[in-house]
């Protein structure tokens, strides 16, 4: 391993180096990038390399995506974020830095609302972030439990109504996910998954992977599934995530806890696992 991961406040401080330092980016690549032909995934008609990707949390505000991505992501989930103007945080000064310097990888951005907004106006907060970022970002991921936002259904669909309608006014069309909690009951989970499946919502981020497997039998694999949480702690378990349903992964807390070469490993063993059903 190059190095050990104690905490998030320290890998993000090297992070912050490691983006101004060329050649130690070059170096990530060569140890830890492993992306094979056989791995690529195309979902909505976007491709990635890898469908093993990096979950909220490590990049916050737009600032080291494809740092990240140096270290075997196929894509890199920014955020949780919201309209706010201080401290180089917020959508509208990731916006500035993606403009600046255009993405690399495929990029995420998941959506939450701003604590000083009230309740009855957070559907604006998400809209208004959404539009903000829709020509920098490849996909959005609804914070469901932000501020009053919760997982219940006639709470949520007045966010999920707003953003949808705002994504009428582009040609592009996004894909939109809305996130399932851990812990949360299964008729509340039966709840999103209808109202997405109905609504016109493109998919779901399970930060619960019991729900996986369930998920897409329930919607006969109608619905693309992201996987994540704490759940996704192993290479193996990313990989039988993929066989159990899920179009994506996200590493969270591995990330941390087993160091970056979970990324090649999870690569690597679905290059293997792949070649092996084709009889190669």
């Amino acid at each position: 391993m190059l190095f050990a991961l104690h905490s998030l406040p320290q890998f993000s401080r090297y992070l912050s180096y490691l983006s101004r330092a060329p050649l130690s980016r070059f170096l990530t690549r060569l140890l830890f990038r492993r992306h094979y032909t056989n791995t690529a995934q195309d979902i909505f008609g976007i491709r990635f390399d890898s469908p093993f990707g990096l979950a909220c949390g490590y990049d916050e505000n737009g600032e080291y995506y494809d740092t990240l991505a140096d270290f075997g992501a196929g894509f890199v989930e920014i955020g949780p974020i919201t309209i706010k103007e201080k401290d180089g945080k917020g959508v509208e000064e990731a916006v500035s830095r993606l403009r600046e310097s255009k993405a690399k990888t495929r990029l995420f951005a998941k959506i939450t609302k701003n604590e000083s907004t009230l309740t009855d106006d957070a559907a604006q907060d998400f809209a208004r972030s959404m539009a903000l970022l829709y020509d920098f970002v490849d996909m959005f991921v609804i914070d469901s439990q932000s501020g009053g936002v919760t997982e219940d259904i006639e709470s949520l669909s007045e966010v999920i109504d707003r953003m949808l309608e705002t994504r009428r006014y582009y040609e592009v069309k996004r894909p939109i996910f809305v996130n399932i909690t851990q812990g949360t009951a299964r008729s509340e989970v039966d709840d999103i998954i209808a109202y997405t499946m109905h609504s016109g919502l493109d998919g779901v981020v399970v930060k619960d992977v019991a729900w996986v497997e369930y998920i897409h039998k329930k919607t006969s694999g109608n619905l693309v599934i992201i996987a994540s949480g704490e759940g996704v702690g192993t290479a193996e378990m990313a990989y039988r995530l993929l066989c159990e349903g899920a179009s994506l992964v996200e590493f969270d807390q591995a990330f941390l806890r087993e160091g970056p070469a979970i990324l090649k490993e999870a690569n690597q063993l679905l290059h293997t696992m792949r070649n092996r059903s084709k009889g190669k």
